[in-house]
């Protein structure tokens, strides 16, 4: 229905920022916290009522009361692989199955892990020639960080590690082999570069264990730009996650979506400061 089409679509409002960037799309009665003023106090305002050369902020994120600190995860979900089968013989044990604890103990070390690997890794949970594993990737000057990895991982988990290094593109790969392992970090963390996000269980981390994987995230896929470090996500979600991260820690973040007909289009840039400079006002 056409009419229709157009009615809701006028519902939509679409503001516009400063640089090349893709317009925040929402409702015209969606409230978003701004200031009128670069020296103004901040406000929530309808979107509607939003005007050029207001600024766009960006909310910082209340911590739970009850998140003081994450001792340890439960992994149970993801232990989806029988440990013994029905065989010629009978019931057989699966003598192929690595078998993840069922209690999971965080520590730092971990922490890391999950940083470098949101930034950095992709799994493969569907048997094939290679087999299921989980992967970091990183330059080849960043191969102690690998082999750190592959120590936390070895020790934590039991795991066979290979680790890979590419002349022609200068750069290193870790694979850990362990089916429920891959299967572990796809459901904590996502899969592959679209479709990473942060795991559930940070609501009851605290905020020096929030500190030490978001720092893994930077360490991976961060970089120094004017004074602030920046970062780079194709993910949507994982985008929108970090950049509320980044303000519950206490850092000045913002974050914008690339549009400007380039090969970059549709990457998300996110950075962060301890200065108040980083902020961009509406066309």
């Amino acid at each position: 229905n056409k009419e229709r089409v157009i009615a809701e679509t006028e519902k939509i409002v679409s503001i516009l920022y400063r640089r090349y960037t893709a317009p925040l799309l929402c409702t015209r009665d969606h409230k978003i916290l701004i200031k009128q003023t670069e020296n103004s106090m901040p406000i929530w305002i309808e979107a509607k009522d939003i005007r050029y050369g207001n600024y766009v902020l960006m909310p910082k994120i209340k911590s739970r009361e009850d998140a003081t600190y994450l001792h340890e995860i439960n992994t149970s979900s993801s232990k989806i692989f029988k440990e013994t089968f029905e065989g010629a013989l009978g019931t057989q044990k699966n003598g192929r199955l690595l078998s993840i604890p069922t209690k999971l103990k965080v520590t730092e070390d971990l922490l890391f892990v999950f940083g470098w690997y949101i930034a950095e890794g992709f799994t493969r949970t569907q048997e094939n020639v290679c087999g299921r594993f989980v992967s970091f990737s990183g330059h080849r000057d960043e191969k102690p960080i690998l082999e750190k990895i592959q120590g936390i991982l070895e020790k934590t988990f039991g795991v066979t590690c290979s680790i890979y290094e590419s002349l022609s593109s200068f750069s290193v790969e870790l694979r850990a082999y362990s089916a429920e392992l891959a299967q572990f970090f796809h459901d904590s963390f996502g899969h592959n570069a679209y479709t990473k996000h942060l795991p559930s269980f940070i609501d009851k981390m605290s905020a020096v264990q929030k500190e030490i994987l978001f720092q893994a995230y930077i360490d991976g896929d961060g970089y120094k730009r004017n004074k602030q470090v920046e970062w780079v996500t194709v993910s949507t979600i994982l985008a929108g996650q970090l950049a509320a991260l980044a303000t519950e820690l206490g850092y000045i973040s913002t974050l914008r979506c690339v549009d400007n007909g380039s090969i970059n289009d549709g990457q998300w840039i996110g950075c962060y400061s301890k200065t108040t400079h980083n902020k961009r006002s509406c066309n």
